[in-house]
């Protein structure tokens, strides 16, 4: 009864009764896998965000650059298409498998070496 009555204190600001119509648990025990499903590397965040369908992937232009699609009224929305292989860019064959929290690391020394 007390457990309740402080979540009524709380979803009510204090006062009042309320009562918790129903509550969700995820057992994580059960599903060990589902949190690993999520891609933690920049070509799969690459393929979340945008697919890749053959080495090559769509972006909207106001992502790639967004000041020259301002100043030279090109449809925002529009898609300009790129490939993404090691030949065709030497960044991305650097940072294609690194993982997200190593990104940053990884792209400030190749701006550096550039």
């Amino acid at each position: 009864m007390q457990g309740r009555q402080l979540i009524a204190d709380t979803a009510t600001g204090g006062g009042g009764d309320a009562e918790i119509d129903s509550l969700i648990l995820f057992d994580r025990t059960i599903d060990l896998i589902s949190p690993f499903c999520a891609q933690q590397n920049y070509e799969g965040q690459l393929d979340e965000a945008f697919g890749i369908h053959s080495a090559y992937t769509k972006i909207p232009n106001k992502i790639i650059n967004p000041i020259e699609t301002q100043n030279e009224g090109k449809d925002p929305e529009g898609l300009q298409e790129l490939k993404l292989t090691n030949e065709s860019d030497f960044i991305f064959k650097e940072v294609r498998n690194v993982s997200l929290s190593a990104l940053g690391i990884v792209t400030t020394k190749k701006l550096q070496d550039i």
